[in-house]
């Protein structure tokens, strides 16, 4: 198996909605670029690739559910919030229309309840991030709908990251809601005890876990 990763960590969907200092890190019409430039035909590496053994995993918008609250636009949060979905379906109509089949959209984890919101600041994310969830599911329904040879799965991570948290002793960390960066004995061989390694992020066994139960999901996708 092969992995072409053209992500960018800290990147935004659209930087017209992300602040300033985003613009660094580029967004997804920049990535999609990158993409273009390298798989579409004629290019370097369109031959590596094809419709049936390929699939187009997306997770993006948890940057833009942080910044789209200090961008002053006339727009409402909700506006904003439409906006940013329709690009990401916007792009992954070009990728279908360079040859893609298979999608995979992982929605926005509920920040909500990360130690970024620990002071209740921050309430607000439960809100943008359902209404932000439901769009999703909502255009990829419209998506199944319009090509009769798509595929496309949401993976709700959402819901993922709460059963983890609720059962975080099942997975042998020390606390679901306590950042390993924040904590008075920040070791590094410490950090998977630790369900959230900084205000927003997890850690690396965290992140396994999702990883492990995506996997599952795909396999059992491919025997239906």
């Amino acid at each position: 198996m092969k992995l072409w990763n053209f992500a960018i960590s800290g990147s935004v969907v659209t930087l017209e909605l992300g602040l300033n200092f985003r613009r660094k890190f580029k967004d997804l019409f920049y990535q999609y670029n990158l993409f273009y430039e390298r798989m579409s035909q004629g290019k370097k590496y369109f031959n590596q690739w094809n419709s049936n053994n390929t699939l187009f995993s997306i997770y993006m918008g948890s940057n833009d559910i942080k910044d789209i609250n200090f961008i002053n636009n006339n727009r409402t949060i909700n506006e904003n919030i439409n906006y940013i979905v329709d690009i990401i379906f916007n792009k992954i109509e070009c990728v279908k229309g360079i040859g893609g089949n298979n999608f995979l959209v992982i929605n926005i984890p509920p920040f909500e309840l990360a130690p970024i919101n620990s002071k209740n600041k921050y309430n607000y994310f439960k809100d943008e991030i359902f209404y932000f969830n439901n769009l999703l599911n909502k255009k990829a329904e419209e998506l199944y709908i319009k090509y009769k040879d798509i595929n496309i799965i949401i993976y709700n991570i959402n819901n993922e990251y709460k059963y983890i948290m609720k059962n975080y002793k099942k997975y042998n960390f020390i606390s679901c809601n306590d950042a390993w960066k924040l904590s008075e004995n920040k070791v590094f061989s410490k950090l998977d005890q630790y369900f959230w390694r900084d205000n927003t992020h997890i850690s690396n066994k965290a992140n396994r876990i999702i990883a492990e139960d995506i996997n599952e999901l795909l396999i059992s996708l491919n025997k239906n």
